[in-house]
């Protein structure tokens, strides 16, 4: 096998991160104007739809949410990080498991907060916190995997702490933080 070159991963894990900005995420009015609400008697099985907490109406949130969870398992995933460990300790140019949890931070978490998409930025964070308590909590991942998530819940943690001293958010960081706390 041959590992990509660190240029070629960093390049894909930037266009990776750009599918999960909010921006990105987000369905347009128009087009949400045109996905009628659920027939009252439709009782539909089919493997494309997902759970809705908007019914009758099409859950924006929960697409958003479901399309940026898919990225951020895939960042995620277990045997993908304990790859990038050992690729890295064999040659340091490659990109470290720590790089993408810190990229996944800065794109989620510490970009500014646009107005108009800071239900889906509060969507974004919430996944992202969810899926490295998983991983950190995993005990099947690598020691190293699992080390580098807590570190990334460590960073979270300071972050939301920084805004509650200034007073930002209060109603959604305090939460956030005792999550963060509990798993640590």
């Amino acid at each position: 096998y041959d590992i990509v070159s660190p240029e070629r991963q960093r390049d894909a894990l930037k266009a990776t991160l750009e599918t999960i900005r909010p921006e990105e995420l987000a369905i347009p009015e128009k087009i949400l104007k045109l996905i009628p609400p659920t027939a009252v008697s439709y009782n539909s099985q089919r493997s494309e739809e997902f759970p809705k907490r908007t019914e009758p109406i099409f859950d924006a949130f929960g697409a958003a949410e479901i399309a940026a969870n898919m990225t951020i398992r895939g960042l995620l995933e277990p045997n993908r990080a304990a790859r990038l460990i050992s690729f890295n300790s064999r040659d340091k140019r490659n990109p470290h498991f720590r790089e993408v949890v810190d990229a996944l931070i800065n794109v989620i978490w510490k970009s500014q907060e646009s107005a108009n998409f800071g239900e889906i930025q509060r969507t974004l964070q919430i996944s992202l916190v969810n899926n490295l308590i998983d991983l950190a909590g995993d005990e099947r991942a690598q020691m190293q995997v699992r080390a580098n998530a807590s570190e990334g819940l460590h960073s979270i943690a300071a972050e939301l702490k920084s805004r509650l001293s200034r007073g930002l958010g209060n109603e959604f960081n305090r939460p956030m933080l005792e999550e963060i706390e509990r798993f640590l």
